[in-house]
């Protein structure tokens, strides 16, 4: 072989090829490889990022409806017909064209969640059979827990597959520090084949790099967007949850901080629309406050390009998120934001471990009409002290906003499974909660009421018909698959 020919060949290997695993409906850039690439980079290897579940769902789109849910069954499932095998080896041929295009050393895979398991083991066996010389880490939060939902046994997703020889090593948590520390070959750092792992402090999230998107293909993603994250953890303990869990402490950057970096990756990749991945964007005000005037000062200069965001959102008093707070936030780019009411109960929502009252909801409707943004309003069905009294209200609550049709959004999750570590699995027998299937968290009910999954699910879905009867834009968590496959359009966002 001539020096050309291997300089040809060589330009083609890479140390690293971070990979997203299927399934998950995003219409956006996942921000995990953009993240590791950076990390990659400031240490001097040559590493390569591609969405493969954006381009996993953009090929089953193709395929008619009834293959396309066939498919979705399988990932999600594991359910496999003679059809699906035939869709699914097509879908590794897939995958084996894109690693055969780099020709990694390492290939990294990102779980996002436990739907993503199914792929992830598939893919994981399909290298070890054809390449079995490249080193495979897995990481996400897909990668910790130990069943499909999440039961607490004793050992992680992560740690079966390398007990079975299908991945080198797996990260648990946060992995900015264990993913550079692990490329540096210290694989005792915390988080590095074991389920405990060092959450960041302030001070540490203030002086990560920036994510590095610049192989992302955004023709993939309905809509351009880049990932930001300016705190972890949440400063709420609600009962349902299991992401204190997993980050029992907030932390999180300073406004100016964040506005930096807002700034830098608009330039840099003419994107400026950003997503906050933390779950209330709004949990430090002060820190909130300096960002919102930062932003907003910004977007009033003629000679910049504005920039907008959305994110997870705390519903506060008029108290303390005055009317001047609002102000700013639509001032600062503010297209919509997610607010968690959980019910319009609010007795039940106290319970649950909210601090709003329904008057201050109306309040927060109020000003989003104001000043021209979207809330979209999160909430379930089915908690453990849920009643039909509970349904009839939130009815009525929904009849009595249809003034704000244009401004909310409903966005309903599916009916609540019990998630592993969250107060209502942790005294569960002292509620009367019973799971007759560990594997199966959405089986819980409680024997002296009619809360059961039946009950759950025919409320959810008589919530949700009320819901679109009204008028309002309504989406669930069941019909997720729905909006990603519209057989009229092949549309990425298809709404009901």
């Amino acid at each position: 072989m001539g020096n050309k020919q291997q300089k040809k060949l060589a330009a083609r290997f890479n140390d690293i090829l971070l990979i997203t695993a299927p399934l998950t409906v995003t219409y956006s850039a996942p921000q995990a490889s953009a993240i590791l690439k950076a990390i990659a980079v400031k240490l001097g290897r040559k590493c390569t990022t591609v969405d493969f579940n954006a381009v996993t769902l953009h090929w089953m789109t193709k395929f008619p409806q009834k293959q396309f849910h066939a498919l979705k069954n399988f990932f999600l499932h594991g359910t496999m017909s003679e059809r699906t095998q035939l869709d699914v080896n097509q879908w590794l041929a897939n995958l084996m064209t894109i690693v055969n295009q780099h020709q990694p050393k390492i290939l990294a895979i990102s779980v996002f969640s436990d739907d993503c398991r199914t792929a992830t083991r598939l893919m994981c066996q399909h290298m070890r059979d054809h390449m079995p010389d490249v080193k495979i880490l897995i990481g996400g939060a897909g990668v910790a827990k130990g069943q499909k939902y999440g039961v607490s046994d004793a050992i992680s997703f992560g740690e079966k597959l390398k007990n079975q020889g299908l991945v080198d090593h797996y990260i648990v948590g946060d992995a900015e520090h264990s993913f550079r520390e692990f490329l540096q070959n210290n694989l005792d750092f915390p988080g590095i084949n074991s389920v405990a792992w060092q959450p960041l402090n302030n001070e540490q999230q203030q002086n990560l790099s920036y994510p590095d998107y610049s192989d992302y293909d955004w023709k993939l993603y309905n809509e351009k967007a880049i990932g930001i994250t300016g705190s972890r953890g949440c400063v709420r303990q609600c009962k349902f949850c299991d992401y204190i869990v997993y980050h029992p402490t907030f932390t999180w950057r300073s406004g100016q901080n964040i506005f930096e970096e807002m700034v830098a990756q608009q330039q840099q990749f003419g994107i400026s629309h950003f997503e906050f991945s933390d779950s209330l964007v709004n949990g430090n005000l002060n820190a909130f406050r300096e960002l919102i005037q930062a932003l907003a000062d910004h977007n009033t200069q003629p000679s910049n390009q504005r920039i907008t965001w959305s994110g997870y959102f705390i519903m506060r008093t008029p108290t303390q998120f005055k009317e001047e707070l609002w102000r700013l936030t639509a001032a600062s780019g503010a297209t919509h934001l997610l607010v968690g009411i959980e019910t319009f109960n609010d007795a039940a929502r106290a319970k649950i471990g909210k601090k709003f009252t329904n008057e201050d909801i109306d309040f927060g409707i109020d000003m989003a009409m104001k000043y021209n943004m979207n809330l979209w309003i999160l909430f379930f069905v089915g908690s453990p002290e849920e009643t039909e009294d509970h349904i009839d209200e939130t009815k009525q609550w929904l009849t009595q906003h249809t003034y704000a049709l244009n401004n909310v959004t409903i966005i309903m999750a599916n009916p609540m499974n019990l998630l592993p570590g969250s107060w209502y699995d942790k005294n569960r027998d002292s509620m009367g909660i019973v799971i007759p299937d560990l594997e199966d968290r959405t089986s819980w009910y409680i024997n002296s009421t009619n809360n059961n999954l039946n009950t759950r699910v025919h409320r959810h879905n008589l919530i949700a018909h009320h819901c679109r009867q009204l008028g309002y834009t309504v989406y669930s968590d069941d019909m997720t698959f729905d909006w990603l496959y519209d057989p009229a359009t092949n549309s990425m966002l298809a709404k009901e």
